[in-house]
C-alpha cells in the first residue's frame, strides 16, 4: 500500500472519513469501506503507471502519495461530489499523466523495459512454407 488510513486522516481529517464511510452510523470509520476505496485508487494508479514503471513501485514520493489520497477521496465522495473534490481529482489525473509522459519522475522506482513486453524467440527462426502446411502434410 502506498498510503494508509492515517495518511488520509492527516490530510483530510477523521470527521470527514467517518462521514464518508460510517454505513452503520456508529460514529466510527468503516475500515472495510475505506480499504475498498483505497485499493481501487491504488489499482487505478498502478494500472496507469505500469506502462512506464515496474509495479509495485519500490519508492513513492509525496506527490504520488497525494495523488493516491486525492483519488481515494474522490472515490469516497462518489455520491456527494463537490466542485473542490472534482477539481482536485482532475488535477491528480493530470499529475499522474506527467509521470506517465516523463514530465515528472517518481524517483528511484525502476522504469519498465519496453523490450520485456515484446515476444522474443531464441534459436533458429521459424520457417513457414506452403509445403509445410499443405493439405497432404496436415492429414
Amino acid at each position: 500500500m502506498y498510503v494508509t488510513q492515517q495518511d488520509y486522516i492527516d490530510a483530510y481529517g477523521e470527521i470527514e472519513l467517518i462521514q464518508l464511510t460510517d454505513r452503520d452510523e456508529n460514529g466510527q470509520v468503516d475500515d472495510a469501506a475505506f480499504d475498498w476505496h483505497l485499493n481501487g485508487a491504488e489499482s487505478f494508479v498502478n494500472s496507469r503507471l505500469a506502462s512506464v514503471y515496474v509495479i509495485p513501485l519500490t519508492a513513492i514520493n509525496a506527490s504520488l502519495k497525494d495523488i493516491v489520497l486525492t483519488i481515494t477521496r474522490a472515490n469516497l465522495f462518489v455520491n456527494n461530489e463537490t466542485e473542490e473534490v472534482t477539481k482536485n481529482y482532475d488535477r491528480a489525473l493530470e499529475r499522474l499523466d506527467d509521470y506517465i509522459n516523463g514530465v515528472a519522475s517518481i524517483g528511484d522506482s525502476e522504469k519498465t523495459d519496453i523490450s520485456i513486453h515484446a515476444t522474443s524467440q531464441e534459436g533458429p527462426a521459424a520457417i513457414f512454407t506452403d509445403e509445410l502446411f499443405s493439405h497432404q502434410n496436415i492429414i
